[in-house]
């Protein structure tokens, strides 16, 4: 005669906890040896030093407020242009952030690993690409772009902290105005190339 277990409080959490350890740890193996965000190899050793996210910030101006000034004394930045649809398809995917002038820092907005650094004849121009782990084990991307041509100081496989220097604000790509065009994308599959990851409003998330 077969046994069950007593469906007690204590027995369904302990199921539960033991059902989300076995999900965690798959989610953990299957990272190291990824082409993460389809351009980077993740070697064990990284996805071992690989941060959390942890606490965000703006990637431009005051951390706190996008549009105040901040301490070093750079002008407060005002959202020029943010997601934009059309015909129910996304046209523009990021946030364009501004405050009339170029050459201003621009910051991780997370703890993350950077996965691309580089220039492309398109709309990005000069672009950074970070790859955030959440504490869910998730991965989400936030892409940098327009940046000044050789301004940013970040190679792949450097790992950064929330609020470090990245690179500075520019005018490259597809840009009529120097500005930072500012994205978050969410990964479902950590391997798929991030131009191709669900984009999300950059500055609520």
């Amino acid at each position: 005669m077969e046994t069950t277990t007593p469906s007690t409080p204590i027995a369904t959490a302990r199921r539960a906890y033991n059902a989300y350890v076995q999900q965690y740890d798959t989610k953990r193996q299957q990272f190291p040896g990824v082409l993460l965000a389809g351009v980077f190899t993740l070697t064990e050793p990284l996805d071992a030093s690989w941060p959390t996210a942890g606490a965000w910030r703006y990637p431009v101006g005051a951390p706190s407020g996008l549009s105040a000034p901040a301490p070093e004394g750079i002008p407060g930045f005002k959202l020029n242009r943010g997601l934009e649809y059309e015909g129910g398809r996304l046209s523009h995917d990021g946030a364009d952030l501004a405050n009339g002038r170029g050459g201003d820092t621009v910051r991780a907005a997370a703890s993350g690993l950077v996965v691309l650094a580089a220039s492309r004849d398109d709309g990005y121009g000069r672009r950074v690409v970070l790859a955030h782990r959440l504490p869910s084990d998730d991965v989400v991307y936030t892409v940098y772009a327009h940046l000044a041509e050789g301004s940013d100081i970040v190679h792949p496989g450097d790992r950064v902290s929330a609020g470090d220097a990245i690179a500075r604000v520019g005018q490259t790509g597809r840009a009529t105005t120097p500005h930072l065009h500012f994205e978050v994308r969410l990964a479902n599959d950590p391997s798929m190339r991030w131009e191709n990851t669900r984009v999300t409003d950059p500055l609520p998330f």
